[in-house]
C-alpha cells in the first residue's frame, strides 16, 4: 500500500482533530519487543505504541502463548447453539 493511500485511509476513519505526528505514514507489518518493521524491511524503535505495547512489547513469546492458551480455554467452553 502506498503512502498516499495509507494517509487517505487514515483521514477517512480518524477524527479530524486527531494530530498526526508524521508527514508520511509507515506501513507497519510486524513487531518484536520494542521495535516494529515496515513493508520495506526497515526497523524502527516503536515510540507510538499504546499502553499495552509499551508495557509488554510486540510479539513477546510468553504473552502470545498466554493469549493462545486462554483463547483455547474460552473457545473450548462455548457450546454451539442449536
Amino acid at each position: 500500500m502506498g503512502q498516499s493511500e495509507l494517509l487517505n485511509r487514515h483521514r477517512a476513519v480518524m477524527p479530524s482533530w486527531l494530530t498526526l505526528y508524521y508527514e508520511s505514514p509507515i506501513e507497519i507489518v510486524s513487531g518484536s519487543g520494542c521495535r516494529v518493521t515496515d513493508h520495506e524491511g526497515r526497523s524502527y524503535l516503536d515510540l507510538f505504541g499504546g499502553i499495552l505495547t509499551t508495557m509488554t512489547g510486540h510479539s513477546v513469546p510468553e504473552v502470545v502463548d498466554a493469549i493462545r492458551d486462554q483463547a483455547g480455554k474460552a473457545v473450548a467452553h462455548i457450546e454451539p447453539s442449536t
